[in-house]
């Protein structure tokens, strides 16, 4: 039997795992690296140089995360009780992180003097700031359908635009089949977030896809996604023949993770089920990627 010493060291070891966990999920580390992951998934996918892009995606998201966590939403006591506690208790980190987040999305590119890059990061943050606090007394968010469908278009175009400007991207259906591909798989995430978001949305206005549409419906709309993401890869597969290999892969085990996850949506799940599992389909591409590479 364990001595209390050591059941002490390992309670000790525990709690301290516990609580950077929460660390990560209040600061909102997890997502922000989640959806940068993404990024340079997609890149690596497109033949594209992503260095210069990938600081950026990473602080725009955590700046956005939590700029959206910071400004009071009636429904976030509803939806996400527990993560509307946990972001009160870090309210100073979250502001610290959002200001040197923002510093550094100017300094980045005007220290490269990309221009072009600064007009798009300063668009990016335009969004983010429609969306979450508005323009006057209308917000992106409160909009029809717009909660559910402007995250998964903004970070598209993020990931997209940039390379398009540049001349980097593939031809044009190669490159539509790929915004294909990437939108489906954002639109997946906000379905299955906005349909918990349900009660909380509901009582504050806010009509997005699943408030409009009821559970059952948007879960139907989100498995339909999944299916197209699906769809998109096969297609990829080939109009890419160099990277054919690549996208059947992901043609498997991309619809097989988050038709999983859909699937186990449908029963009530705990906040970190979303906080780590759903948001963590955003790693599926990446991680397939670099296993591809290893083997």
């Amino acid at each position: 039997m364990l001595s209390i010493t050591s059941r002490e060291r390992i309670n000790q070891s525990t709690s301290g795992w516990k609580n950077a966990a929460a660390l990560l999920q209040s600061l909102h580390l997890y997502g922000s690296l989640a959806v940068c992951a993404l990024g340079w998934a997609t890149a690596r996918l497109l033949g594209c140089e992503s260095s210069r892009l990938t600081p950026l995606w990473f602080f725009g998201m955590l700046a956005a995360y939590n700029l959206d966590r910071l400004r009071p939403d009636p429904a976030d006591a509803i939806n996400v009780p527990r993560r509307t506690r946990r972001a009160a208790a870090h309210t100073g980190l979250s502001i610290t992180l959002i200001a040197g987040s923002i510093a550094f999305l100017v300094a980045l590119p005007l220290a490269r003097g990309d221009w072009t890059l600064l007009g798009l990061t300063a668009l990016g943050g335009l969004c983010a700031a429609g969306y979450i606090t508005g323009f006057g007394r209308t917000r992106i968010k409160d909009l029809p359908r717009l909660k559910t469908l402007a995250p998964p278009a903004v970070v598209t175009a993020a990931f997209l635009v940039p390379p398009l400007l540049a001349r980097q991207l593939p031809p044009w259906l190669l490159s539509l089949a790929i915004g294909i591909w990437l939108f489906t798989l954002l639109l997946t995430n906000m379905l299955v977030c906005d349909r918990r978001d349900i009660a909380g949305d509901r009582l504050s206005g806010v009509r997005s896809i699943p408030v409009l549409l009821g559970e059952k419906a948007s879960l139907f709309l989100a498995t339909g996604c999944v299916l197209l993401h699906g769809l998109a890869a096969l297609l990829l597969a080939r109009l890419d023949p160099a990277q054919r290999p690549l996208w059947l892969g992901l043609a498997l085990a991309g619809p097989a993770c988050a038709l999983a996850v859909v699937a186990a949506a449908r029963a009530p799940r705990s906040e970190a089920f979303y906080e780590w599992i759903v948001e963590g389909l955003f790693f599926v591409p990446p991680a397939f990627l670099c296993l591809a590479a290893l083997l």
